[in-house]
This record gives C-alpha cells, sequence and structure tokens, in this order.
C-alpha cells in the first residue's frame, strides 16, 4: 500500500514537473518573441505609447541641436575664442558629471578597445564640426548636418551590406538639390557670393557628417555591449587631444589664452551654457530621447533643426535667409527628409510584424492550465 502511494505521488511529482518545464518553455518562447518584436522595429506592440513629456523632451532635443551651429560660429567668430579649446573644457566638465554622477566605469578591460576606437571618431566629429562653422555660416553647416541620415544608409551599405532603403535615391538627390539651391539662393547664384571660408566650411561640415555617421555604423558593427553612459564618457575624454590640436593649428596659443581672461561675464555665461546645455544636456538628451521615443519617431523630427537653426541664426548672428529660392531649397531638405523617413516607418508598421497564434497549445490543454 505504501509502495503504491509513494508511486501515485513519485508520478504527480513527475507531472507537476513536467508542467513547470513546459511552462518555463512558454515564457522563454514569449520573451523569444517579444525580443523579436523590438529588434525587428515593431516595440510599439510590446511597449505603450510614448508619453507626452517624452514627445515635448524629443522636440526640444531636435531644436537644441540645431542650434549647435549658432552657438559654436558665436564662440568662434562673435567672441574671438578658440573653439577647440572651448570644446575641450566643456568636454571636461561633461565627463566629471557622468563620472560622478552614475559611475559607468569605462567598461573594463574588454570594453577599452572599443571604446578608443569610438574616441577617435568622435574627437574627429567634433572637432571638424567645431571648426566648420568658424569659417561659414550657421545656416549651410546645418544644410550639410542634414543629410546625415542618407550618410548612414551609404555607410551601413558599404560597411554592413545592409539592403538601401526604399526611396533612398529620389531623397538623396532632392535633398542634395535643394541643399544647392539654398547656397545659390543666399550668393545671389554667383560665384563671387561664395567665399574661401565657405569652401573650408563647407568641406569640414561635408566630413564631419561622415564621421557622425561612422560613429553609428561603427556602434552596431561592433555589436558593443558598452552601456551610454560609458560610450558618453569615451566621447568626453577627448579633452586633452582636442586641447592639443588647438595648440597646434593656433599661431600664437598663449594669444587664445588670454582671450579667456578677458572675457566679458557675458562672454563668460555664453561659454558655461554652451557647455551644460549644448555638450552635457544635448548628449544625455539624445540618449533618453532614443529610449524613451524610438529612433524611427526622433529621426521624423529631424527638421525642426532647420527651424531652430534659422531662427537663431538671424537674431544672433544676423544670417537671415537672403531670398525666396533659398525658402524653397530649405521646403525640399525638409521634405525630402520627412518623406523618407516616413516611408521607412511604413515599411516597419505593425500590420508587418509577425502574428501570434491565440490557439491554447495542446499541452496546456492536457495538463489542464487553459479550459479547451
Amino acid at each position: 500500500m505504501c509502495d503504491g502511494e509513494s508511486g501515485q505521488k513519485g508520478k504527480d511529482e513527475y507531472v507537476h514537473d513536467a508542467e513547470d518545464v513546459k511552462l518555463s518553455d512558454g515564457i522563454a518562447e514569449i520573451d523569444q518573441i517579444t525580443d523579436h518584436l523590438k529588434d525587428t522595429g515593431h516595440s510599439q506592440l510590446v511597449t505603450s505609447r510614448p508619453r507626452n513629456g517624452w514627445i515635448f523632451l524629443a522636440l526640444f532635443h531636435e531644436l537644441t541641436w540645431g542650434m549647435y551651429p549658432v552657438s559654436t560660429r558665436y564662440i568662434q567668430v562673435v567672441l574671438g575664442l578658440n573653439g577647440l579649446i572651448v570644446l575641450s573644457c566643456s568636454f571636461a566638465l561633461a565627463l566629471c558629471v557622468i563620472q560622478v554622477g552614475t559611475r559607468p566605469g569605462l567598461g573594463g578591460r574588454d570594453g577599452w578597445w572599443i571604446g578608443l576606437r569610438y574616441s577617435l571618431l568622435t574627437f574627429s566629429r567634433g572637432a571638424t564640426n567645431m571648426l566648420s562653422s568658424k569659417f561659414t555660416s550657421a545656416l549651410y553647416c546645418q544644410l550639410i548636418t542634414q543629410l546625415t541620415p542618407l550618410v548612414i544608409v551609404m555607410l551601413s551599405r558599404v560597411f554592413l551590406a545592409e539592403p538601401l532603403p526604399k526611396f533612398f535615391f529620389p531623397s538623396l538627390l532632392i535633398a542634395t538639390s535643394g541643399s544647392l539651391l539654398v547656397i545659390g539662393g543666399q550668393s545671389g547664384f554667383k560665384w563671387s557670393g561664395i567665399t574661401g571660408g565657405d569652401i573650408i566650411g563647407l568641406g569640414l561640415a561635408m566630413v564631419s557628417i561622415f564621421f557622425l555617421a561612422g560613429m553609428f555604423v561603427f556602434i552596431k558593427a561592433s555589436n558593443s555591449s558598452l552601456t551610454k553612459p560609458v560610450l558618453l564618457s569615451w566621447q568626453f575624454m577627448n579633452t586633452l587631444p582636442l586641447g592639443l590640436l588647438a595648440m597646434a593649428t593656433t599661431a600664437d596659443p598663449a594669444e587664445s589664452f588670454h582671450r579667456f581672461g578677458d572675457l566679458s561675464w557675458h562672454g563668460m555665461v555664453i561659454c558655461v551654457v554652451f557647455a551644460i546645455y549644448h555638450v552635457l544636456f544635448g548628449n544625455l538628451c539624445q540618449v533618453i530621447c532614443v529610449r524613451k521615443v524610438g529612433p524611427s519617431f526622433l529621426g521624423s523630427l529631424q527638421p525642426l533643426r532647420l527651424l531652430s537653426n534659422i531662427i537663431g541664426g538671424y537674431i544672433v548672428l544676423g544670417e537671415p535667409v537672403r531670398s525666396v529660392m533659398s525658402w524653397m531649397g530649405l521646403l525640399l531638405i525638409a521634405g525630402a527628409l520627412t518623406a523618407f523617413i516616413f516611408a521607412q516607418k511604413q515599411k516597419d508598421s505593425p500590420s508587418a510584424a509577425p502574428t501570434l497564434s491565440t490557439t491554447p497549445h495542446q499541452d496546456a490543454v492536457k495538463y489542464g492550465k487553459v479550459s479547451g
């Protein structure tokens, strides 16, 4: 009798264990489906809609970066400061805040090689971006920056063998034509209206967006396990290289530092605001926005950068949009980028998501977990 009871008890325990195994397998399968939905751009099926607060932050983020060329040009042209030194000091402040506030470290020994290469890309991006606004108008710098999404697609095609998204070439053609139309409108369609400084600035801006696109492609290609705060820390560690580059490209380094001593309180406030608002807040805000609203939604707001750049350039620098042709070119650029990003969102719409079966698993019915 006891042997029969113990045998029945053992059988019940075996069935119970089998139920637990199948339940855990089901949970694991659901987790895999959830991860697949997120990886394929269907995270809206498993996450809630972004709150209005995050959407507002995303709007503010895009307007902030539209003002970046305006601020860097004001610092270098109006205040007469060495922009690379200002950027170097800003990076030092941002690095201290990140490391003290979050203590992310630098990713350990395994993360150093990735971090160093990423740091080299961000150094090149930061230096060329800062210097471009020294030579040409803030509007021209922003025009080139608007082409970044298209450059990312091209580099992804070359280095990651990713297929080109639909409407890529029409978008590239229209956006490039719009940029040329703006430059032509600003210069009166005369070669004399384009200075040597404009050519240097436009060239630096074009090189800069390739470094920026390279940063995104590198992160994806390396499958880096480094967290965003760690990557930001490596970016802000460019303090010393930027300072050395500033010394190497300055005829009189002592004079450059002397200008900081002669700054008025107004100039000091501008530099501090640049360090906190653009360098620290701008980069942190980008990390938050990508996580909270998604890269597709954030990318769809990029034309707002042109808006804040135009307004800021006119009010702060006295650099207005001078002709109807320039306005037409700006509309072409904004329209082409908006349509291109919208087309990619349509391709990744929920209708293309894999369907989930609502039929209970046969073992679930068998073991009485779901009523048949």
